[in-house]
Order: C-alpha cells, then structure tokens, then sequence
C-alpha cells in the first residue's frame, strides 16, 4: 500500500520500507536488507522528516526548524545532511531517485513508501565474544558495519557468571531505561593489530562510549583505525596513514587528526575522504578537543600555547600562552567542556622533570580568565561521565569529584587505575567519554633503559634501566649524570655504581659537567624561576648559586678552556636566547644570540672555535654553527629539522636528533666553513632524541622508553565511576 503524505503524518507506522531500504522509527535504524546503515543523528531526522511528508515539498526553514531547532546552524546545514542522506541510499542528485531538490523550495522524497508489515526481531544483546583461556576478549577484523547514534548508549557486559559457566561473554547496547542496569566489568581487549603509541595520546572514545578509534600498526606502515565496541569489528580509517592524536567531534560523527606535518584534519565516519581543517602552526602537537559550539582547541608550537580554529576550517587564532617569567613552559592537553565556555588544560614547568610540578588549570573563553585546579600535580585532565574529573599521575590514573560549571574540583583526587602507559610530557594513553567508558592502554612507559647503540658491532649495550631523564657524559668519558626522579644523580661507567648527586626537596634537572669534569652544574626551582647552581662532584663542597635572575635558565654546554659557559634563558618577550656567563668566576653575562626567534641548546666545539646551536629562525628549528668566540656568519647544517646537536670528540662530525632519528654532517672545511649534507646514523624508536657521544666518536649513548613493544592489548571499564572508592 502507498501512503500519501497526510497519510503518513497521521498513521506514522513504526516501520516503513521504500526501494531496498526499511526505516524502523521506534528504534531510529535505516536498513538496506539485513545490514544497518549508520547515517549521522541529524541527517537521520532529515530523512525521517522527509519520509513523512513524501511527495510534498519541504523547504529549508521547515528542516531546519524540525532538525535543528536547538542549535545555530548555517544555511548550508541542511544542503549537507541531504547530502550525506543521499551517499548513504547512493542516490544521484541529477537523477535522483530518492530525494529531489525543487529548485528554490526545497526539497521532496519521491521514492514509493510502504508500510513494512514484517515482523521486528525484539533488541537484545548482540554476542561478540568469544573470550580466551585469558579471559580476554578478541576483536578479530570484520566488514564494516555502521552503528546508530541516536541517543546516549551505556555499554554493557553480561554478568561474570557466565564466565564462570564457560558460555562466553557478551557486549551490547542498551537500547532503552526500562532495561535493568548492566554489571560493570574491567576487561582486557585483544586488538587487531597493535597500538602505536604517540604523543599525544593514541586512543579516543566515542562521546557514547561505542567506538574507539586508535593509532595502529600494521604491515603498510601505521593510520587510524575505528573499532565498534558494541559489536565486533573494526576498519581502517582510509586516507589516514601516518595520523595521530585522534579527538571526536561532540556528535560522533567525525574524528581529528594530525598528520605527519602537524596539519590538522577531519574524517567522516560514515565514509568519505580527509578533510584539511588548517595547517595549524609550528612546532609539536600537545593535544586537541572538538567544542560543541562548532570550534576545535589544540594545543600545538614550540612553548604549546592554546589555539583555536572553527571546525569547518580556516585561520586559527591565539587563545593562551604560557608565561615563562612564573615558571611556565607549555599549555597541554586541552579539553573543552560541554557548552563551550571553559577549556581544562596541562601548565607544564620549564624545564623540570618531576610530574609533580605539572599541574592542572581552566581557561575562560570568554574573558581569558585562568584558574588552577587544586588536585596537586597532574597532566591530561578529561572529564568522565557528568561528575569525575580524570588526569593522569606518574603512570596511573586519578579521579576527584568535578563540578565543570565552576569548573572546580569539590574532593580529593583519588588513584583509580595503574600501569597506564604514558609517554613524553605526560601523553597518558588512555580515553574517557560523556557515557562514563574508559579504555586505556597498559604498560609503564615512564621506564627507560640508557644503552650503547652504534659502533662497529651494532649491537646495543644497556647500562641502566629506571624512570629517568636527560643525561650527559663527564669529559673523561667515565661518568654519567643524569635526571632521575627530579634529582641529580651521578653514574660510575666503570664501577657500575650509581650514586644521588642531589638531595633537595625541589626539583633539579639538567646537569652540566664543568670542562674538567671537578664540578655540576644544573638547573632547580628550589628559589623560585630556574636558577643554575654548582656543586662539587668529589663532595667537598656545598652546593652553590652559580646565577640567579629573574627569568628561567638551563645550562647548554661548557667551553673546553673552561671560560666560557652558555646557557638557555627563557623570557617573556624574546623567547628563548642563548646567553655566555665568563667563567671559572662567574662575571657578568652577556648575549649570545637574543632575537625575536627561540635559540637555545648550544655545544661548544671540542677547540672552541665554533659553537652550534638550534634556532627557529627559518620557521622550523634547524641545527646552525657560528664562530666563537668572535661573531661571523652564521651556516645552517640541518635541513628537515634538528636538536640537540652535540660534537664528535674529534670536532670533524656534528650530531643531532631529528624526531627517533639521529642524523650527523661531516665538517669538511673550517676556513671557509663547510659541511656535508646531513646523513642518517641510526634509527632509535621510542627515544627522548637525548644523547651522548662516546670517545671514540662511534658509539652513541641514547635513552630509550622500554615501550619498544607495540602492546595489542587495552583494557575497557564500562563504568569508571565505579572505580571510585566510596
């Protein structure tokens, strides 16, 4: 039977059918045959709209008013979802068969409706096991299959009993309130393929906690890859190779992503090619959040200041930047908040180690106003559920009561998860979503090894294993300092002996061996901004001021004469400048290079001649050598990027990090200065790009996260709340 419009308005079957197609309205599912289409919520309601006055004309304003009632929407907004209703029916616009445009009407559903008289199967839980011997459930690869994304959806896992009983396990949705509650399980998930861990995090949950979508492995190389939580399958995100930081849009129905270059894209989920958002700025990503005002806040540059750009693409402009004259380094892992009025945030310390110092805050977007949120130290702040704020400590996750209308913390934060992995600046791996879901990647990625790698051998010789940073080699190439736990920390290559340098409360970090090797320098926060300090390796002494002023510093390198000292100075308004402090009596210091760009990392050649150095002068920070200690030209030796540039022994090769790769140039010529192109040494996955040449010239000592293992495994909470004690 056809049913003419009014006929439709009056009768609304709960199921009607038109071509292959079966529209179910009490559950909100399009269908062609046995499969279940995914069209996003507001293009759904557009086809229901039109379904249910087929055969007349619907104009723009009546869709909007119907579909879009609650929210500000631009005139392009209905063009849009017609369109995505047409891919998925695979419809043509000129020959349509489905929905035609009335020129400047509107639009008219013309395909034939019946009702569909078959009968429904009733929801019920959709079995996506199995579970092995482990108890851990395996995700194998299947055809992909869209989900619905009508209303908020709890994911449910059957009662352990039937573990116990041997009959499986079983994941579904809940379809409606009337269903009772479903038990809260901790479960272990087996990937496809295995996850690639990134900074920033690699994982990120559907605000209705279904899907997840990941940075993966495989054997092409890496992308993003979708998984559907509620029923077993998972496919490639396509156009996405090389992808990371994924974030969900607040609907669902697109997820963001950086490329390679640290451009920042969309992807719809439903199918479609990448869209570009804005090629963003300079220098690394340190995360993003997608508002529900339509707007994107990423964190991104060489100090990550808080961007922001609307989702539709175009120019982003400057929300907040840290202050480096109060001790601020970076704005990290941003998260706006429902209703788009505050963003929660990471305030990374310069230059200090210790978790502890990193502390979390919020940012009107209204009036700029910051706020510290009082938990103690923390990174990531996400909000769970409607009342919990998460953030990640030292490898494991922490909750405390969260009101996000103050935003402020009402209770003490207290450990719910640990042995989460997490990764430079904190980029814990793990994801939250507004359905109370979460889903983190296990493993302590905070321990490193220190090891040998190079020479003629090849073959990498570890020293130590343990959580720390930043290491430097004494000149006599027998002992280690190095950052462990915001202390300093010395190591007898010889002896195999380590022994705590530094004892103090605050945090201390970045060591400096003297040029004969008698004495440490290093940087702490123990009197306010970084101050450098000196200290007796032998013990004999007391540690001591070196140079205190009022803005951060850390000390880059030590002339082999002993006169000179240069040292990285953080300020308000030049950036980072590279300064000299006359030594062994610390006089009065002067400028090295303060411009309007970031110099810092400086290295001392081994007669002095030459000091090298990192600068973003040519829009990306590239590795330059320059005469010392009279001023000459200036040579750049990297070409696609650089850091931390250290010398070979001899003076004849110069080394530097570019991301996991180390890369060296041969110094052919001093007078006139001349160097080879840069060549890759050596790859080194899961470095901190810091390290130490040994004497021979050969042998490279690198630090390394022990995360070399790509782990294929995350670990799913359907409830988080309910890990909260009490």
């Amino acid at each position: 039977m056809t049913l003419a419009s009014s006929s439709v308005s009056l009768l609304r079957p709960e199921s009607v059918r038109f071509g292959p197609f079966r529209f179910d309205r009490a559950s909100g599912i399009l269908y062609r045959g046995d499969e279940e289409l995914y069209l996003p919520p507001r293009a759904l309601n557009v086809l229901q709209v039109l379904v249910d006055r087929s055969g007349e004309v619907v104009s723009k304003d009546e869709l909007v008013e119907a579909v879009w009632h609650d929210v500000t929407v631009t005139d392009q907004s209905p063009a849009e979802a017609i369109g995505v209703v047409r891919e998925v029916l695979g419809d043509d616009c000129h020959q349509p068969t489905f929905i035609q445009t009335v020129h400047r009407r509107g639009y008219r559903f013309i395909a034939e409706v019946e009702a569909d008289d078959a009968e429904v199967p009733p929801a019920g839980p959709e079995v996506v096991g199995p579970v092995d011997s482990r108890g851990v459930l395996t995700l194998a690869p299947a055809e992909p299959v869209r989900p619905r994304l009508l209303r908020p959806a709890i994911l449910a896992v059957a009662a352990p009993v039937l573990l116990a009983a041997g009959v499986g396990l079983s994941v579904w949705i809940s379809r409606g309130a009337e269903e009772p509650p479903a038990p809260v399980l901790h479960l272990p998930v087996a990937l496809p393929h295995p996850v690639l861990p990134a900074t920033p995090t690699s994982v990120a949950l559907s605000p209705d906690g279904t899907r997840l979508v990941y940075r993966a492995a495989f054997d092409r190389g890496d992308g993003l890859f979708v998984l559907h939580l509620d029923r077993r399958n998972e496919r490639a995100l396509e156009g996405t190779e090389g992808g990371f930081g994924p974030f969900f849009s607040p609907d669902g129905q697109w997820v963001g992503y950086f490329n390679e270059e640290g451009r920042l894209w969309k992807i719809f989920l439903s199918g479609g090619p990448p869209v570009e958002v804005a090629r963003a700025t300079e220098g690394p990503v340190s995360g993003a959040s997608w508002a529900d005002d339509g707007t994107i806040v990423f964190a991104k540059g060489p100090r990550s200041m808080l961007w922001r750009v609307s989702a539709e693409g175009g120019r982003p402009t400057l929300l907040a930047a840290p202050d480096p004259s109060t001790g601020e380094n970076g704005y990290l892992w941003p998260e706006v908040l429902p209703g788009s009025e505050w963003v929660l945030f990471t305030v990374e310390p310069v230059g200090v180690a210790g978790v502890e110092d990193f502390r979390l805050a919020s940012l009107s977007l209204e009036t700029g106003e910051v706020r510290r949120l009082e938990v103690g130290g923390g990174m990531q702040p996400r909000r769970l559920g409607t009342g919990q704020l998460v953030f990640a400590r030292r490898g494991s996750l922490f909750a405390a009561p969260f009101d996000p209308g103050g935003p402020e913390v009402t209770g003490p934060a207290l450990p719910i998860v640990q042995n989460v992995m997490t990764l430079s600046r904190g980029a814990g791996q793990f994801a939250v979503s507004a359905a109370g879901v979460l889903a983190y990647v296990p493993g302590d990625a905070l321990a490193s090894t220190l090891q040998w790698v190079g020479g003629e051998d090849a073959e990498e010789m570890p020293l130590l294993e343990g959580t720390f940073g930043r290491h430097r080699l004494s000149p006599d190439h027998r002992f280690l300092a190095l950052e462990i736990d915001g202390d300093i920390w010395t190591y007898d290559l010889e002896r195999d002996a380590l022994t705590r340098f530094t004892t103090d409360e605050a945090g201390e970090l970045l060591p400096l061996w003297a040029s004969d090797g008698a004495s440490l320098v290093f940087s702490s926060n123990r009197e306010g901004p970084l101050h450098l300090f000196i200290k007796p390796v032998d013990g004999t002494g007391a540690e001591a001021v070196l140079l205190r002023s009022a803005y951060p510093k850390l000390a880059d390198s030590w002339s082999s004469d002993g006169r000179w000292l240069a040292y990285t100075e953080i300020h308000p308004d030049t950036g980072r400048d590279l300064w000299l402090l006359p030594m062994p009596e610390a006089g009065e210091a002067r400028p090295l290079l303060r411009t309007g760009f970031d110099e810092s990392q400086a290295s001392f050649s081994p007669d002095g001649s030459w000091v090298a150095f990192v600068s973003n002068e040519p829009g990306t920070f590239e590795v330059f050598v320059q005469p010392f200690p009279q001023p000459g030209p200036r040579y750049q030796v990297s070409t696609r990027g650089g850091s931390s540039p250290q010398w070979s022994p001899s003076g004849d090769e110069l080394f530097f990090a570019v991301g996991e790769t180390l890369m060296a140039v041969t110094i052919e010529s001093a007078s006139p200065f001349r160097v080879g192109a840069p060549r890759r040494v050596l790859d080194i996955p899961n470095s901190n790009s810091f390290f130490a040449v040994g004497p021979e010239g050969r042998r490279l000592l690198v630090g390394k996260r022990q995360q070399s293992v790509r782990p294929n495994t995350l670990h799913l909470v359907t409830d988080g709340a309910s890990l909260i004690p009490g």
